[in-house]
């Protein structure tokens, strides 16, 4: 029964707007799709959802949507309950849900909880309870602490005085034989400047969080305050970093048993988490950042919302499925990061994978994971819950795409559609259009029937008078190498054959904005673009094509959109530094050439 409780973890990240067509399925990849509605934005947001065991250590990603920006708190909710369901139905019972702190998530927290006292929930009648990870909630205490001063009663917490304690201990004298010197010089070793600097390589990294939130920090704050280095209000500044240690330790527990005065062993009814926990909740009701007027960070309500929920789930886990003890570094999202990071790994540590490397990275890791697990012990316990989640999964659509047909080709238009780039006038229009229309008439009489009579109607029979010469610049250009005759690449169309081509180009442009989101794509084109039976011997060459037209006009369109996203500006503040540099780069020569001027003068 133990091993039937579980949670979801659900985490986004980044992701590059990319487009590619799928033709096995005729559907457009790297839209936003969030399982129910799609929309021909594109995505550069994924949401995964991973189950994780509590009683056991095990985690396996079980589904994910994609999104333009951040993913609704509504669309979340609506995923979650619906795989809170299925799993149920194959026996895997989620009782919390564990996330970081964003806007949405805050959202979420809102939605489904009623009272921040009892972050508490019901699917199905059962009760089910929503945590923050800790490592998100002491990363973002930490970022707080370094910009505005922490009040607790009549306390006053100041990053000034760990600024102060490393820069004491790395200026010490190290061959100085005074006692002092010598005691500054063992203090706190691990600490970086990456530790006291903001920065955002470092910002968001777990380990320069914990490490400065670390009994060793504290008792440096206490020696330092003891031989006159520190004023005495520092030592509520290293109160603060001694209980934010022993809070983090007692929330990311690991060991059953308790090996040393740390609380990292595993929550149980007569060990000292409990007490502790709940006096931690009054004490953090008591912070406040900067001045009288400033705006509370969410992490403040974060901790007591977490701190309670997993006070709740233990009593409900003890009496419901009979655990003797909690290991809470299981309640986080340590295990759905690291499946993150492998997908980042896989593609070169690239910050933003595309859609299509995300969906190959996940498939892989899926797999990878179900052939790893088969070989460890117990393998038919953890067998058996993976291969219920792949079932229960199994009837899920890859895609909420809707089928298309023409009575819904008016159905959904969005506000926002992916224009592709300009296309070019004039000549150069007349040129491509030629060399396009010549090699698919090319590639189509390649594949015709043998009693296909096409041929006689599609190609050119004036020997190139009917078309302008002009049109065959590009096509010349296009030739590879010296050729026994000009045009050898392409066929030599009719004029007919190049009025069609137009026609077939202006229809599409007219379709694509508003089926491009939807499955069937190619099929419907075919079914609407304008036939021409005076240019094919049958019905079905004209079909076979409009087909090989729709396919190529599709992926040349998708290879427009993924232009515009390569060419469109970064707003990265990397991004904008390179382009001041550049600016400043091409100002200098002329400011040379005018202070040159002026000396002549």
């Amino acid at each position: 029964l133990q091993d039937k409780a579980c949670c979801l973890l659900f985490d986004e990240i980044p992701l590059k707007e990319s487009l590619m067509y799928d033709q096995s399925k005729d559907i457009v990849l790297g839209l936003s799709d969030d399982g129910n509605s799609r929309t021909n934005r594109m995505a550069n947001t994924a949401l995964i959802v991973a189950v994780s065991g509590i009683s056991r250590r095990w985690m396996q990603p079980v589904a994910f949507v994609v999104s333009h920006d951040a993913t609704p708190a509504l669309v979340v909710r609506q995923l979650l309950f619906a795989l809170i369901q299925q799993l149920e139905t194959k026996g895997l019972l989620v009782k919390a849900l564990v996330c970081d702190q964003d806007s949405n998530n805050v959202s979420l927290l809102k939605m489904l909880v009623r009272s921040f006292h009892e972050p508490t929930f019901f699917v199905n009648g059962r009760k089910m309870y929503f945590l923050f990870d800790t490592a998100h909630l002491i990363k973002v205490t930490r970022n707080n602490l370094k910009g505005n001063k922490l009040t607790i009663g009549s306390e006053v917490v100041d990053w000034k005085h760990i600024e102060t304690m490393y820069e004491t201990t790395r200026s010490a004298d190290r061959t100085s034989d005074a006692p002092a010197e010598l005691l500054k010089t063992k203090l706190v070793k691990k600490l970086r400047l990456q530790h006291i600097r903001k920065m955002s390589s470092t910002d968001m990294a777990v380990k320069y969080a914990t490490q400065i939130f670390s009994e060793s920090v504290s008792t440096a704050l206490l020696i330092l305050m003891a031989i006159g280095e520190l004023p005495a209000d520092a030592k509520a500044t290293a109160e603060f970093v001694e209980r934010m240690d022993r809070l983090f330790d007692c929330l990311n527990s690991s060991a059953v048993k308790k090996q040393n005065e740390k609380m990292r062993y595993a929550m149980s009814d007569g060990s000292e988490h409990q007490s502790f926990l709940e006096a931690c909740i009054t004490w953090i009701s008591g912070w406040h950042f900067g001045g009288p007027r400033s705006r509370q960070p969410h992490a403040i309500k974060g901790w007591q919302i977490t701190i309670k929920a997993v006070l709740l789930l233990w009593i409900d886990l003890k009496q419901e499925f009979g655990f003797s003890y909690l290991l809470t570094r299981r309640l986080q999202l340590g295990t759905l990061e690291n499946f993150l990071a492998t997908i980042r790994h896989k593609l070169g540590s690239k910050e933003a994978p595309n859609m299509c490397q995300f969906m190959d990275s996940f498939k892989n890791f899926w797999i990878k994971k179900l052939f790893r697990l088969a070989t460890q012990g117990k393998r038919e316990a953890t067998g058996a819950f993976l291969a219920n989640i792949e079932e229960a999964l199994a009837f899920m659509p890859l895609s909420s795409a809707p089928a298309l047909s023409r009575s819904r080709r008016h159905e959904s238009v969005c506000a926002s559609v992916q224009v592709p780039l300009q296309e070019s006038t004039g000549i150069t229009c007349e040129n491509v259009v030629y060399h396009i229309t010549g090699t698919l008439v090319k590639d189509f009489l390649n594949l015709r029937p043998v009693d296909c009579t096409c041929h006689g109607m599609l190609l050119d029979k004036g020997g190139g008078e009917a078309s302008s010469k002009r049109d065959k610049f590009f096509a010349l250009l296009k030739e590879d190498g010296v050729a026994e005759c000009l045009f050898s690449a392409i066929a030599e169309t009719a004029e007919e054959c190049l009025n069609y081509m137009k026609e077939l180009d202006r229809c599409f442009n007219e379709e694509i904005a508003y089926i491009i989101h939807c499955t069937n794509i190619c099929r419907y084109l075919v079914q609407v673009m304008p036939k021409q039976p005076d240019l094919f011997c049958s019905p079905a060459c004209n079909s076979k094509y409009l087909s090989m037209f729709c396919h190529r006009r599709l992926c040349w369109h998708i290879s427009f959109a993924n232009k515009n996203v390569e060419n469109r500006p970064s707003r990265s503040a990397a991004a904008r530094k390179i382009s001041k540099l550049s600016n400043l780069s091409a100002q200098i020569p002329n400011v040379i050439t005018t202070d040159n001027k002026v000396r002549e003068t």
